[in-house]
């Protein structure tokens, strides 16, 4: 499993990602189509955000994991390559706030979305697969999860997806966390949700309920 996902857990603890327009109808890039409602064409996905969140471009994100967290400025032509690169090994795909990431006070409730290129690992050949390798890494970090249940298999979107439900304390803030993923196109995108209270619960359940793949 590439290191990058570990990195995209932290980011949804402590405050990437998300878009902007954009074109090409199977492009890797999630763009907003139209009002609230984002569509990434390669993988036939469409999700949406809540109104007055906040959505962080994916030209950004990419930036910023193909340049170690240091924004850049780039050209049409250097961004389509750093899009190149990252289907190489992981790609963000959106990522909805609450608040702009940053912005003090309590924890900020959100969803992430990361699609990892798992051709080179044969193992992974099913949702918990994908579920069990990503919470060994949890694992190995400083931080203390907690697991509530073992991957369960469940249904999102329309596919077959594994689930697994944690929770950990950052800054005395009690934080859950609930991550998804399934397999497509030898891809394995995930969904990492993270809310401390009730409301927040219920604001990223609004989120994954209308996330939707093409038949």
């Amino acid at each position: 499993m590439n290191k990058s996902i570990l990195l995209v857990i932290f980011a949804a603890i402590v405050s990437v990602a998300c878009t902007e327009s954009g074109s090409g109808s199977d492009s890797p890039v999630t763009v907003n189509s139209s009002g609230n409602t984002y569509v990434n064409g390669f993988f036939g996905m469409s999700v949406e955000k809540p109104d007055d969140w906040y959505a962080q471009s994916s030209e950004e994100a990419i930036m910023l994991q193909q340049q170690d967290g240091k924004i850049l400025s780039a050209d049409g032509e250097n961004m389509e390559a750093m899009i190149e690169a990252a289907m190489e090994s992981t790609l963000p795909l959106f990522g909805f706030f609450k608040k702009p990431p940053g912005t003090p006070g309590t924890i900020n409730t959100n969803v992430l979305s990361v699609a990892e290129n798992i051709k080179m690992y044969p193992d992974i050949e099913k949702p918990c697969d994908y579920i069990n390798a990503m919470k060994e890494v949890l694992e190995q970090g400083q931080l203390d999860y907690q697991f509530d249940s073992d991957c369960q298999t469940t249904r999102l979107g329309g596919k077959v997806s594994g689930h697994m439900d944690a929770s950990l304390t950052v800054a005395n803030h009690d934080v859950s966390q609930s991550y998804y993923a399934l397999i497509n196109k030898g891809y394995a995108i995930s969904f990492i949700q993270t809310y401390a209270d009730e409301q927040g619960a219920k604001n990223v359940a609004y989120i994954m309920d209308s996330i939707r793949f093409d038949p």
